[in-house]
């Protein structure tokens, strides 16, 4: 009896480990209580080696028949509802779960499990390809503000590179759609702010990764969306924004096939501008803005002709003569001579009597504008004669033309001499250096230009005709 006693009795070997596995279990509670995550991530690694060694220690005790042998089979089911608990419960069998949804493109459900890993056990060590997973999900799935987000978050904690192809496309693409969303609700300016974004993330992939296929997309879809913004910056009445955009393709992009719908779309954001301007009784800026359509190439307003006549006519009229010739005078000093002349010839045309007032403006930018245009060059003539002259020149202009002729003379004084057909005029100019522009009323007529010097005390004849060819000579 005494013998079978001692058989049974804890002996000082199964008392050690004893202590040892109830400070597993302590410790284990302890992360359970404090850290789930790594509570889980843990659990297998403590519960293999752990059910191993009562599995020896069991059928040890139990061959000598001693009651340690009851203590390890409890340990050891434990262990075994750990080991059964880590694959079926926790953050592993959520990953296990995501990835298998992933992977069969349930992104949706995909994307679920991956946040519920996130949000429950977020310093487990599968934390780290949920987040970098998750994105992914959400974006393949549609949910493209949650792609974003979780993307940033992912950046934030270093587990995918901002600088990568793939999360710049990610990127580019979660705001092009965000953008045609907000568009679709009339939300003008916030999808336009959106479509920036997406043009941006296009950009750095035009300019990181320029040898790849990526880049030469990205290449077509920046001017198309920034045409779509522009659009946007429209509706939203935020027309000053759309011009810089335009502006921007038209600069950036010339080989776009929105080139001349940019242009296109700068004209009637132009004349939008200018309407608006004049509605508000702002006649001056209403003018200086349609005007700024001449900065469009000449032949695409030519394609315009009828209607710049008719929107000329319409911005022009009701404004006060000297309106016209304020708005002419500040693009005059902007150096948007080709503007500037527009509004002079009008105040020419419309009001003969106030050509005085913008004479000497209306030259120079007429002989800015021709010297910088083709033209044919005017050989100045030797002087023919002599008078007493008083600090003057004596020039005869002649006419030896079908065709209507002005003179635009600047120098020392300022002329504009109108010629009809086959006639001539004598006028006496200051002496000094001066610039002459010639214009027929003939449109087959090259523009002409010249620098003459007319020496005090000569006389000059300056002879004008067209050839057959409709050159000058």
């Amino acid at each position: 009896m005494q013998i079978y006693n001692r058989t049974r009795a804890v002996r000082g070997g199964a008392v050690f480990y004893i202590v040892l596995f109830i400070l597993v279990f302590i410790g284990m509670g302890y992360f359970f209580f404090s850290d789930r995550g790594k509570f889980f991530d843990l659990l297998v690694y403590f519960c293999i080696p752990s059910a191993v060694i009562n599995m020896i220690l069991l059928t040890f005790y139990f061959v000598k028949r001693n009651v340690s042998g009851y203590i390890f089979t409890l340990f050891f089911l434990i262990f075994i509802a750990g080991i059964i608990i880590s694959g079926f419960y926790g953050p592993f069998a959520i990953a296990n779960s995501a990835e298998q949804n992933y992977t069969n493109k349930k992104y949706i459900q995909a994307a679920a499990d991956y946040k519920n890993l996130l949000e429950k056990y977020p310093t487990s060590k599968y934390a780290g390809e949920a987040l970098k997973k998750l994105p992914d999900s959400y974006y393949l799935s549609g949910k493209y503000n949650e792609a974003i987000f979780y993307l940033e978050e992912a950046i934030k904690k270093e587990v995918i590179d901002k600088d990568e192809l793939e999360v710049k496309k990610i990127f580019a693409e979660c705001y092009m759609q965000i953008a045609k969303g907000l568009a679709e609700k009339r939300m003008y300016s916030q999808a336009a702010a959106d479509y920036l974004k997406s043009v941006d993330y296009f950009q750095e992939i035009e300019k990181n990764f320029p040898d790849t296929n990526d880049a030469f997309i990205a290449k077509y879809k920046i001017p198309e969306y920034l045409m779509e913004t522009a659009a946007l910056y429209r509706r939203a009445e935020l027309r000053d924004d759309a011009v810089i955009l335009l502006k921007q393709i038209i600069d950036s992009y010339p080989d776009s096939d929105y080139y001349s719908e940019a242009y296109d779309m700068l004209f009637g954001t132009y004349v939008s501008i200018a309407i608006e301007l004049k509605i508000e009784g702002n006649y001056a800026e209403s003018i200086k803005s349609f005007l700024k359509i001449y900065e469009i190439p000449s032949e695409i307003i030519d394609e315009k002709k009828y209607e710049t006549t008719v929107l000329t006519d319409y911005f022009f009229s009701g404004a006060p003569p000297e309106t016209i010739i304020k708005a002419a005078d500040e693009l005059f000093l902007d150096a948007r001579y080709s503007e500037s002349m527009i509004a002079y010839d009008y105040i020419l045309k419309n009001y003969p009597d106030r050509e005085p007032e913008i004479l000497e403006n209306t030259v120079k930018a007429k002989l800015y504008l021709t010297d910088k245009m083709e033209h044919e060059v005017i050989v100045p003539s030797e002087p023919a004669g002599s008078f007493t002259g008083k600090g003057t020149a004596r020039t005869t202009f002649d006419n030896k033309t079908g065709y209507g002729l002005i003179l635009y003379i600047g120098g020392p004084q300022y002329n504009i001499l109108r010629l009809e057909k086959n006639s001539r005029a004598e006028i006496e100019l200051l002496a000094g250096e001066y610039g002459i522009a010639a214009e027929f009323d003939n449109p087959d007529a090259s523009l002409r230009f010249g620098n003459f010097i007319y020496e005090d005390g000569r006389r000059y004849k300056e002879v004008f005709t067209i050839e057959d060819t409709g050159n000058g000579g």
